[in-house]
């Protein structure tokens, strides 16, 4: 069985599906590599459509041997290094991804701080206006209540 037929090809539909949605979801800081990643894969997706054609054309033994030659000759190095580059991709996007996360958790703890010193701040306004309300209301029983203890005294013009 052929290598090439074994393959299930994609559409050029697919393809450009597939192309665009990676172009899309990469930033303007790995469009280098993405670029890079993305005329390696046309380079071999041209390969891979005339490795079919090819294989489509013969069905021999000696075909098939070379058509597997002709794979690890040519299109595996492209292959790996299409890997590799995908890998240094994946790094540069994880590198990014933890930069942007202690930065988030930075963000995170200031704002938690500035909450819990706002939350300390009505507290206190909280308890100084308890403490006022409480003393308007009991400085009037206070004062009966020294005004009741004079006039018990015998003063009888007390206020």
């Amino acid at each position: 069985m052929s290598i090439a037929r074994a393959s299930t090809p994609i559409s050029r539909k697919q393809r450009t599906t597939s192309l665009k949605l990676v172009r899309a979801t990469l930033s303007s800081r790995f469009a280098a590599t993405a670029i890079s990643i993305t005329q390696m894969f046309d380079a071999l997706y041209g390969q891979g459509q005339r490795h079919r054609k090819f294989a489509a054309a013969s069905v021999t033994r000696d075909d098939e041997l070379t058509e597997r030659n002709e794979y690890f000759t040519r299109l595996e190095p492209q292959f790996n290094k299409l890997r590799a580059e995908c890998e240094h991709l994946l790094q540069l996007n994880q590198r990014a991804m933890l930069a942007k996360s202690e930065a988030a958790a930075g963000v995170a703890q200031l704002w938690f701080y500035r909450t819990l010193l706002f939350a300390g701040v009505l507290v206190v306004a909280g308890l100084l206006l308890a403490f006022f309300l409480a003393n308007r209301i009991v400085e009037p029983l206070r004062q009966l209540t020294a005004t009741t203890a004079r006039m018990a005294g015998g003063d009888l013009n007390a206020k």
